[in-house]
């Protein structure tokens, strides 16, 4: 059984901030999935919150690579890109369970469709939309679904 706890929406013009929220309100699982239009900000929103969870060094997209790990003081931050994924039998070939359920990382997924009908994990689904071409505004949509 789903049970949505949070269903919030909020509006944002730059990055740092909306990382900031995700980074001080969402504590209640490690496993936070993006989703979101090409260049609507999803990877520079993990940039964001991997600095403030502690990493320095550079954050880049895992979409060849499909997983990147970063080491900071409390484990593990793993971010991962499935957009090249094809089904779920190629996320479960790169061994995403054990990213998700083994290890003690906190898991950044891009593209996360392929997993979320098909692996019950507590989790954030985190939606983020262009609101005005004009101001570079974003809206910002967080639902922390557990199972």
């Amino acid at each position: 059984m789903i049970n949505i706890i949070m269903n919030i929406t909020l509006t944002f013009d730059n990055p740092h901030s909306a990382a900031k929220y995700i980074v001080d309100h969402c504590t209640e699982t490690s496993v936070f999935c993006f989703e979101g239009d090409l260049g609507v900000g999803k990877t520079t929103t993990i940039q964001e919150m991997c600095r403030l969870l502690g990493y320095l060094g550079e954050v880049s997209s895992p979409t060849y690579a499909l997983v990147n790990e970063y080491p900071v003081k409390h484990g593990i931050i793993f971010h991962m890109d499935l957009y090249r994924l094809k089904d779920i039998d190629e996320a479960l070939d790169i061994g995403i369970e054990d990213y998700l359920f083994d290890s003690k990382g906190t898991c950044f997924i891009e593209w996360p469709s392929l997993i979320q009908d098909n692996i019950e994990l507590d989790r954030y689904d985190i939606i983020i939309k262009k609101v005005s071409d004009s101001d570079n505004t974003r809206q910002l949509s967080i639902k922390y679904i557990k199972y």
